[in-house]
């Protein structure tokens, strides 16, 4: 059997190895439109980036008003630089046929792009791993005719990591609310803090006389076995 320093030493190199080896992702939190009147409006919209291998997921459920020859632009901007900005036709995709030209109704897009080599590797790696992060996804709609963008929706994108800053401030905010509650001039305050004591202590005496009546039921039963 091996020594039980190999055994640590083997965990440690799995954990490093599998902290190592997680694929990096950007996720989406909120959606909106983002110019008035758009044509474009959604009941979902979610996107998750994979700096990583140069692609990305993106999920759209909602409905088109435009009607007419049109293009979609999808415009991915971490850290107020945009890291990728594609305009297709979407005669020549599968996912935005319908949109080909595009009608009113409904809308379902479901997809994953590969992106080229490269294309999110001027990603800062703070981006990834610290708060605060400013990142968005969005999907755009233009008249062929005219060139106006006549819809437009975007997602917001987070790396998950909150700051401890904040959690800081919360807990001080929770903190500064109990000692208000506790020292507050409310009778409803003393009444309730009172009322928590007196169900305690209640709670403590019940719970004594039972296991004391059970202690001396046990011992009758003995010796009347016995005797």
């Amino acid at each position: 059997m091996a020594p039980p320093h190999t055994w640590t030493a083997t965990l440690t190199l799995a954990l490093l190895t599998t902290s190592t080896t997680a694929q990096r992702e950007l996720d989406s939190t909120s959606y909106s439109t983002c110019i008035s009147n758009s044509s474009l409006t959604a009941e979902s919209l979610s996107a998750t980036i994979y700096p990583d291998t140069d692609s990305f997921d993106y999920d759209w459920i909602g409905a088109n008003t435009f009607e007419g020859n049109d293009t979609i632009s999808v415009i991915i901007t971490v850290a107020s630089k945009v890291v990728y900005n594609n305009t297709l036709d979407p005669c020549l995709s599968n996912a935005w046929a319908y949109l080909c030209p595009a009608s009113k109704g409904e809308v379902a897009i479901m997809t994953n792009t590969v992106a080229p080599n490269g294309t999110f590797e001027n990603i800062p790696e703070t981006a990834i791993t610290e708060p605060g992060l400013e990142a968005s996804f969005e999907v755009q709609m233009t008249n062929s005719d005219t060139g106006a963008v006549v819809g437009c929706l975007r997602a917001n994108l987070t790396n998950g990591v909150e700051g401890a800053g904040a959690s800081d401030e919360s807990a001080g905010s929770n903190n500064a609310t109990t000692t208000e509650g506790a020292n507050g001039s409310g009778s409803s305050n003393d009444s309730s803090t009172s009322g928590i004591g007196s169900g305690g202590d209640s709670g403590a005496s019940t719970a004594y006389l039972n296991w004391t009546l059970l202690a001396s039921a046990m011992v009758v039963l003995i010796y009347g076995t016995r005797l």
